[in-house]
């Protein structure tokens, strides 16, 4: 049950944001083979002067349709029904959206 972060500048309508989250719901659920229904994201609006993303040699030009998109991921292995160990996966990736 991966639990995503979207930090996007204030303004975008609801129906934009919608189709937003459920083409990154449907990419979450192939990358990470989990079911449909497991589904947590949480959206942070900022104000413009709250976002500074400064472009560091990618060559991507910065509007006020980014996204910065942060996934956490327990992972856990399972011996004989106990559990035997766990980790936390942490991945941020920057993008326009």
């Amino acid at each position: 049950m991966p639990l995503l972060r979207f930090a996007l500048v204030k303004g975008r309508d609801k129906e934009s944001l919608k189709k937003l989250l459920d083409v990154v719901h449907f990419a979450v659920v192939e990358a990470f083979d989990i079911p449909q229904r497991d589904r947590y994201q949480i959206v942070h609006e900022h104000s413009e002067d709250n976002m500074i993303i400064q472009d560091t040699g990618l060559g991507i030009n910065r509007t006020n349709n980014i996204v910065v998109l942060s996934i956490l991921r327990l992972t856990t292995t399972k011996v004989v029904g106990f559990l035997s160990s766990s980790r936390t996966q942490s991945i941020s990736v920057l993008c326009n959206s």
